[in-house]
């Protein structure tokens, strides 16, 4: 147990509690909530058009760039200073953690230590941008919102065999840096994007489209026509939350308590969704719509040449038939001959038959669009009324001109268009607050998924619509947006309480210092299999062996997740109905749906389970074989220091 304790110690923060002013719940901005008037689009701050502010002159000799400036003058309000910037070896590890999801090696923080050029910190920020372990670690924050997962749950668990493909998408995305913009409209309508020639980007463009798949359905619905129509209200609903963070779905039933969002604004959202197909049969046990991931030339061609090689077995086939049926004196002189050309030219024909592509979760256009009309109670056996035409909300219609959605085609192409325009007040808002939520343990609205009336106020609204500003100009540039943010004073300063911060600012709302907050469950799962050297950083592919629309069952018997893998976390399945026992234990919310922000408790059994879990025992042992190998036989123990670079053969 004494190497246990050394190694949880090498892991601080891991599994403790916030300090007691910082909980989760006494970190809300003390915004005044919204009355009970049903406020309309000219009043709430979020459906008006982002402004152009200019960073104040604040923080002379302590801002490192604009985020700076802003923060600083907002704590000079409240009479607040910074915090001093924390020591190197903290810095990096914060770094590291946040930004690939695992712990510096400790070759690694005495490299940083002892670098006195100026520019090391930078250095270190694009080697740990550039490390293909960022993908993986920020997929998983957008994996939350797209609630994403392995299996259906539900009624009918049955397998996505293929979500992981989606998953992996969104890592190769991230790693490349793909503009933002790009980002969202590929998941809302990558099927419909143009300029799909090249095979790998039309695999992508699918791929990308299964973000409207991957929800929850109730496969066994005996009403079909009531399994389409919930189908579609899942979609609105994570469409509106996740990039809009307004909560439409509340509209299907009647108008929108608390927002301007209508009955009929929901119902012109939900036929582009309508005209959308989404499920391959929704016979009996439906099953998900999946699509060959390759370019439409791909595939003919593909298809053509299958077509030859059945055409040439068809013709060898029938030579053969006839000649067993004739006698042997009458087969015609050179028989055998034509057989074997025919047989040549079948081998030949199926060898030309490039493998098939891999099949992705999908949707397509249906054949027939068509406009919903609104449903008495959302109820889809009770239309009233003339259809309404398919368009976006019309709270929105002030700040950017509302699509035409063309008679033939569903609406996707031109929803997502919208959603991405330049001077739309809410999704690059969304966006970079979620950036800044996950980097903070808070964004600057407390309230990620919901920026209606119900949820928060921006705790710096000037902040944030100069960085939602500044992400659109410079191209919607993650990559840049992260630098931003990580490179910033804000971001470097200390987690130390200071007296005058906790009287004025409990919640640290105005960030006059860094809040020290516990890993979520992946991060502190990698980090132990880090730590002892286990750790597989294989990129990619599935851990699920259960074979595709295949049944899991909710008890983990027969679910053939191979958890033990010392893979990142990242990679294990995500069982709806039977979460993965530690992932549960770690506030591993329900992937059934789209989730806005993890919850952080401290409970007996996170202890328990770093104190008594058979995982940690073992990465333990290994952990200590790996020092023991490490350290010379006449070198006595005492001076086997941790910060010993041949501690970390990764270090070199």
């Amino acid at each position: 147990m004494l190497l246990l304790a050394n190694l949880v110690a090498t892991l601080p923060l891991l599994t403790a509690a916030p300090p007691a002013a910082v909980k989760p719940s006494a970190m809300k901005p003390s915004a005044v909530k919204p009355s009970a008037v049903k406020p309309s689009a000219a009043t709430h701050w979020s459906w008006q058009p982002m402004s152009h502010p200019v960073a104040p002159p604040a923080g002379e000799g302590w801002a490192r760039n604009e985020i700076d400036r802003f923060i600083h003058d907002a704590l000079d309000v409240r009479g607040l200073a910074p915090s001093p910037e924390a020591d190197r070896r903290t810095l990096l590890r914060r770094l590291s953690l946040d930004l690939v999801g695992l712990p510096p090696t400790p070759g690694a923080i005495e490299a940083f230590e002892s670098d006195t050029r100026p520019d090391a910190y930078d250095r270190a920020v694009d080697a740990l941008l550039a490390d293909p372990a960022h993908g993986e670690r920020w997929a998983r924050h957008w994996l939350d919102v797209a609630r994403y997962a392995d299996s259906n749950g539900l009624d009918e668990n049955t397998a996505f065999g293929n979500a992981w493909r989606y998953r992996d998408w969104v890592v190769r995305a991230l790693n490349a840096n793909i503009p933002v913009d790009r980002f969202i409209r590929m998941q809302v309508a990558g099927d419909l994007m143009p300029g799909a020639a090249d095979p790998a980007t039309a695999a992508d463009h699918l791929t990308a489209t299964g973000f409207l798949v991957l929800g929850p359905k109730v496969l066994a619905e005996p009403d079909k026509e009531k399994l389409v129509y919930d189908l579609v209200d899942e979609q609105v609903d994570v469409i509106g939350k996740a990039f809009l963070a307004e909560s439409i779905g509340c509209a299907r039933c009647h108008d929108h308590k608390f927002d301007p969002v209508s009955q009929a604004d929901y119902f012109a959202l939900a036929g582009i969704l309508k005209s959308t197909q989404t499920m391959a049969t929704v016979a009996t046990v439906a099953r998900v719509l999946e699509r060959e991931a390759a370019d439409p030339a791909s595939i003919a061609r593909r298809e053509s040449l299958v077509k030859d090689a059945r055409e040439a077995g068809d013709r060898l086939l029938r030579a053969r038939a006839e000649t067993c049926c004739a006698l042997a004196e009458e087969r015609a002189e050179g028989t055998d001959a034509a057989i074997a050309a025919l047989d040549a030219a079948h081998r030949h024909a199926l060898a030309a038959v490039p493998a098939a592509p891999p099949h992705v979760i999908a949707v397509r256009d249906e054949a027939k669009p068509t406009d919903l009309a609104v449903h008495a109670r959302g109820d889809h056996t009770q239309p009233k009324g003339d259809p309404v035409r398919r368009t976006v909300p019309s709270v929105l219609a002030s700040a950017v001109v509302p699509p035409t959605v063309p008679a033939g085609g569903s609406g996707r192409a031109e929803l997502a268009t919208w959603l991405v325009d330049a001077e739309h007040p809410l999704t690059a808002r969304v966006f970079v607050n979620r950036v800044w939520h996950w980097h903070f343990g808070q964004g600057l609205v407390d309230t990620p998924s919901d920026f209606g009336t119900r949820g928060g106020l921006p705790s710096n609204p000037a902040l944030l619509d100069w960085l939602a500003r500044d992400f659109v100009l410079h191209g919607w540039d993650l990559r840049r947006l992260h630098r931003q943010i990580v490179t910033s004073a804000t971001y470097r300063q200390a987690s130390a309480a200071r007296t005058d911060g906790m009287a004025i600012d409990p919640g640290n709302t105005l960030l006059w210092r860094w809040a020290p907050r516990r890993l979520e469950a992946e991060a502190i799962r990698d980090a132990v299999l880090a730590v002892s050297g286990a750790l597989d950083r294989t990129l990619g592919g599935s851990l699920l062996t259960t074979g595709n629309f295949e049944y899991v069952t909710n008890d983990q018997s027969n679910n053939g997740a191979q958890y033990a893998a010392p893979r990142r976390s990242l990679y294990l399945p995500v069982i709806r109905n039977a979460i993965f026992p530690f992932f549960a234990t770690y506030d591993y919310t329900d992937p059934s749906i789209s989730i806005a922000a993890r919850p952080s408790t401290v409970i007996a059994p996170q202890a328990l389970w770093m104190l008594n879990s058979p995982f940690v025992l073992e990465q333990a042992k290994a952990w200590s074989a790996r020092l023991h190998a490490a350290v010379p036989a006449d070198r006595p123990p005492a001076q086997a220091a941790l910060t010993d670079r041949t501690a970390d053969p990764a270090a070199e």
